[in-house]
């Protein structure tokens, strides 16, 4: 069963970009991966040591993906909203507020690369204890 997502990986070209804009967001520490791979990869770990973001280069001849294709958006469990919406302003990172759920507020914006990203403030409001076993 899962307990929860372990990382999320997100294909490039913009790599200093993209790795510039987690880190900053989020509080991230960027680092090699502990493997050697055959294209230019940064793993950006929480304060905690766990890797939460890979960002890879597209492969020799491949374009680098672009926007959304399948995946929609991936959404992120975040806490301390005010901090958050204050770094984006600061990042002139545009976002919309949604607040759909009593308690409960999202953020949707994009990263550099056009991939959505909704930050959940009070994801509580929609646990099911009465799924759980």
């Amino acid at each position: 069963m899962i307990q929860r997502i372990g990382h999320i990986n997100i294909q490039t070209d913009r790599l200093e970009e993209t790795m510039r804009f987690y880190e900053a967001l989020f509080d991230l520490v960027p680092s090699e991966p502990p493997m050697t791979l055959s294209s230019p990869t940064v793993w950006l770990f929480d304060r905690d040591g766990r890797a939460l973001i890979h960002l890879s280069t597209p492969m020799a001849g491949k374009p680098a993906a672009r926007g959304e294709g399948a995946l929609n958006h991936v959404a992120l469990d975040c806490a301390d909203l005010p901090r958050m919406k204050a770094r984006l302003d600061a990042q002139g990172v545009h976002f919309q507020e949604f607040s759909a759920v009593e308690g409960m507020v999202q953020l949707f914006l994009m990263d550099p690369n056009g991939a959505r990203l909704e930050l959940t403030f009070g994801a509580e409001q929609v646990l099911r204890p009465d799924l759980a076993r």
